[in-house]
């Protein structure tokens, strides 16, 4: 099972006003929020497990997500103080539950992208 873990317990003070009530990976981006379609991409490439590691306005994201994205479950670990850039990796070490050689995605939880996250697989 593919599994990968956002990172989404930033202000986004540089979008303020923007985000003093609205955090930023639930920005709207096309029909989506900023996070919505990430989620969209990592479960269009066969991710099945993505743990959010939340912060700010971390009801917010919760509350807008839930616990499943299409095939994909959800689990959130809130930072009940900020961890800084990447602390959210840190914090999840224990929680992400890999096997010894079993890899994951790392992402920021307000990127947008279109890589291909299948890339290193067998064809």
């Amino acid at each position: 099972m593919k599994k990968a873990i956002l990172l989404a317990g930033g202000r986004g003070t540089r979008l303020a006003p923007l985000t003093d009530r609205t955090p930023k990976p639930l920005m709207p981006f096309s029909d989506k929020t900023v996070i919505e379609y990430l989620l969209f991409r990592l479960a269009a490439h066969g991710v099945r497990s993505v743990m959010i590691s939340v912060g700010y306005l971390a009801d917010e994201i919760q509350k807008a997500l839930g616990y499943e994205y299409g095939s994909t479950s959800i689990r959130y670990l809130t930072e009940n103080t900020p961890l800084g850039t990447a602390g959210g990796l840190v914090f999840a070490e224990e929680y992400l539950s890999l096997g010894a050689d079993e890899d994951f995605l790392v992402l920021s939880g307000d990127c947008v992208c279109d890589f291909d996250f299948s890339l290193g697989e067998a064809a």
